[in-house]
């Protein structure tokens, strides 16, 4: 039988420095009727820090992956939100669409692309044996063929390697060549001789899938020579690479005067137009309408720096341009070097074009 033993509870607060808070409890015990021990309440509290902590911690430690794991999902769920939300906005039927504009409409602009030349070199025992210029008119593509023999700066083309070849052609006659392959013997030639297609895909152009040069009939062209000599004629070649190259570009950026051609009424014949100064040698980087047509007259806006010692083309094709073009020049001092003449067409224009069988824009 348990006997319950009373003891008197003492709290000594302060009166003992080893044991401030020490409590004696009642308690029951077992019938050897032992004393109860002594609790101390600061070993307690530790005890119970203690485990509170490792607890906690636990609990934070299992909550940490699934956590990273959350943030994981929300960045991943970014780029299908946003598809999503993109595809959401194309399948809208609110708000208005604008019309796509055209030629006649005001600040209206389209970029011009410099007619595709390529260089096809052809090659035996490692030594260039002539290059073709395959130029790409949409249509009735054109092959310039130059011979190995032909001089240019006092050398003969077989003497220059492949690239290089290419190079000192397309800079004599100022021209901007695209794309350069060799090909091994005559191989090239037969197959322009056979009016067969070339794909453009041997030319490493990206756009090329399915693409070919000569896909109706081969326009063959020889380059002028000096009588007597195998020295290019300058001046025949530029006016023969005008009559088959619509849209030339220089060998460098500048090297041909680079024209804006921009219209100031509806009524003018904007195609004629460039076509017409494409054909003269310049080159046409831009046509555009004015954002509000003002009926204003016709004018030539030169930018200083193309006027300069330093410029790349000559005085004397501004000069040409105005001769060309038959109206006023003026010099604009504020435009950044590089920026191209502005040709601005006005209601005063008036054009009477030559058989000109090309694409409109």
């Amino acid at each position: 039988m348990k006997t319950q033993i009373a003891e008197k509870t003492q709290r000594e607060v302060g009166r003992s420095s080893t044991a401030p808070y020490s409590v004696r409890v009642a308690r029951s015990v077992e019938s050897e009727n032992k004393i109860p021990d002594v609790i101390d309440l600061r070993e307690i509290s530790s005890d119970a820090v203690v485990k509170e902590t490792v607890r906690r911690s636990s609990k934070t430690e299992m909550r940490l992956p699934i956590f990273i794991l959350l943030e994981v999902a929300l960045v991943l769920a970014i780029p299908f939100l946003a598809i999503e939300g993109y595809y959401t906005l194309l399948d809208s039927k609110a708000g208005t669409f604008a019309q796509e504009s055209t030629s006649q409409d005001p600040g209206w602009s389209e970029l011009v692309e410099a007619t595709p030349i390529y260089a096809a070199i052809e090659v035996r025992d490692k030594k260039v044996q002539g290059v073709h210029l395959l130029i790409e008119n949409g249509g009735d593509d054109t092959a310039l063929y130059v011979p190995g023999e032909t001089i240019i700066n006092e050398k003969k083309l077989s003497s220059y390697g492949e690239a290089q070849a290419a190079s000192v052609l397309a800079k004599k006659l100022n021209i901007a060549v695209r794309e350069i392959k060799t090909f091994e013997d005559d191989k090239i030639r037969k197959t322009i001789a056979a009016n067969e297609p070339i794909a453009l895909a041997a030319f490493d152009v990206r756009n090329a899938s399915g693409a070919q040069l000569g896909t109706s009939s081969w326009i063959e062209q020889t380059l002028p020579l000096i009588n007597g000599t195998q020295e290019i004629d300058t001046v025949a070649a530029e006016q023969l690479v005008r009559s088959i190259v619509a849209f030339p570009a220089g060998y460098e950026p500048g090297m041909r005067l680079p024209l804006r051609i921009v219209a100031r009424t509806s009524e003018v014949p904007l195609n004629d137009v460039v076509l017409a100064l494409a054909a003269e040698g310049f080159e046409v980087s831009e046509v555009a309408n004015l954002p509000i047509f003002d009926e204003g007259d016709s004018a030539i806006i030169v930018p200083r720096s193309l006027l300069g010692e330093d410029a790349k083309t000559s005085a004397e094709e501004v000069d040409r341009l105005v001769s060309v073009f038959g109206t006023d020049m003026v010099i604009d001092e504020t435009a950044e070097e590089g920026s191209p003449v502005t040709v601005l067409i006005g209601a005063n224009y008036e054009f009477h074009s030559a058989d000109l069988v090309r694409e409109q824009f």
